[in-house]
């Protein structure tokens, strides 16, 4: 169970990148097993790292998506959108914007 150890790590390391990487790594751990609740609690962690947070919106945009919750789904991905138009996490986002509207995949 490595999402375990990563989500210690993310809890207990005294460097900020490690504990970036942590909560990134059992954060997607979780996403791929379902655990959803899990899962937000390591991308909610991993806003605390402005260089990870688009990473971490974007997750928790998926995380309500695959919940059901498409309001919020919408919201974390506009958030996205708006922070970086432009670059891979915006364009990746108004795709997943796009599908939710039109009721694809």
């Amino acid at each position: 169970m490595l999402f375990r150890s990563y989500q210690i790590l993310a809890q207990t390391s005294r460097s900020g990148p490690v504990r970036a990487l942590g909560y990134e790594r059992a954060g997607t751990a979780y996403l791929k097993l379902r655990r959803f609740d899990e899962a937000r609690e390591m991308f909610l962690g991993l806003q605390l790292f402005p260089e990870r947070e688009l990473v971490a919106l974007g997750n928790l945009g998926l995380i309500a998506e695959e919940s059901g919750d498409l309001d919020s789904a919408r919201t974390y991905y506009e958030t996205v959108i708006e922070r970086d138009r432009a670059g891979e996490a915006g364009i990746w986002a108004q795709r997943r914007l796009s599908a939710i509207s039109s009721g694809g995949p």
